[in-house]
């Protein structure tokens, strides 16, 4: 991996009582023995129904119609969002650790925070350092 390049590790739906998304964990090389995982979405464009009525693209029936594409980037709508193809860290609390070896307790202990399977992220991260 060459420095600042990301790669998908995994990948769960998370929802919440109005919407359901996808979330990535993401594996980005920093610098010489440096890396970091993070947990990334697809960006949030705005809440559909504001932004069809701000851009005048609710029809005569009520109905939102949602472009496939703002801005030059690729839409969709989900609940009542529209989410970007773009990938952006995820908001909260420890939402990335940075580490020098996919054993290191740092790992484990942020996997186990976040709910993601360190079993599986460790292989798949040793994968990345074995030569």
């Amino acid at each position: 991996m060459k420095i600042g390049e990301t790669k998908i590790v995994d990948e769960r739906e998370t929802e919440n009582m109005h919407d359901a998304w996808s979330e990535y964990l993401v594996f980005e090389k920093l610098k010489d023995g440096q890396f970091k995982l993070d947990i990334r979405r697809n960006e949030v464009v705005g809440e559909a129904y504001d932004y069809c009525q701000e851009n005048d693209l609710i029809g005569n029936d009520g109905k939102l119609n949602v472009p496939s594409q703002i801005e030059g980037q690729n839409v969709y709508l989900s609940g009542s969002v529209i989410y970007g193809e773009n990938l952006v860290q995820d908001w909260g609390e420890n939402q990335e650790v940075v580490f020098t070896s996919p054993t290191q307790g740092d790992v484990v202990d942020w996997c186990n925070w976040h709910k993601w399977d360190h079993d599986n992220v460790i292989k798949a991260l040793a994968e990345e350092f074995s030569p």
